[in-house]
């Protein structure tokens, strides 16, 4: 391989990798202040609603990304259910009871369905790093 092949193939490595963990810690704010806005006792939880919409933000270019790189099933079912949990913010308020109703089910369908998406772009920015592939030619054998 071209050391600009190689070149090519670490940034977009760098970059899926980057994205999932980027998209992981997203989750993990998002659960955060879900968390806050169900279980506490504040009366203002516009700090929470803000996190969330940044976290809202980062998957939109996240789903629009993959749908860009042809991985149209990955962007195209994550599109579909970020605006389904958009959808099912609105029912997310202090004191809410988990439940099979369907905003609930839909924020939680998406939120899990994010972790498969973040563990996907991780798993796939490890298998496509280029020293991974050279370190295992290179072995004697």
């Amino acid at each position: 391989m071209t050391t600009t092949h190689v070149d090519v193939r670490r940034a977009r490595a760098v970059a899926l990798i980057r994205d999932g963990a980027l998209t992981f810690a997203a989750l993990l704010l998002s659960f955060a202040a879900f968390d806050d806005i169900t279980t506490g006792n504040e009366t203002d939880f516009t700090l929470e609603y803000g996190a969330v919409l940044v976290c809202t933000g980062w998957l939109f270019v996240v789903t629009f990304r993959l749908i860009r790189a042809s991985r149209r099933v990955l962007g195209t079912v994550s599109f579909v259910l970020l605006a389904g949990a958009i959808w099912g913010l609105r029912e997310i308020e202090p004191g809410i009871t988990p439940g099979l109703w369907p905003a609930y089910v839909v924020t939680a369908s998406a939120f899990l369905w994010f972790i498969v998406v973040s563990a996907v772009l991780l798993v796939s920015g490890w298998r496509a790093y280029p020293e991974r592939h050279t370190q295992r030619a290179q072995r004697p054998s």
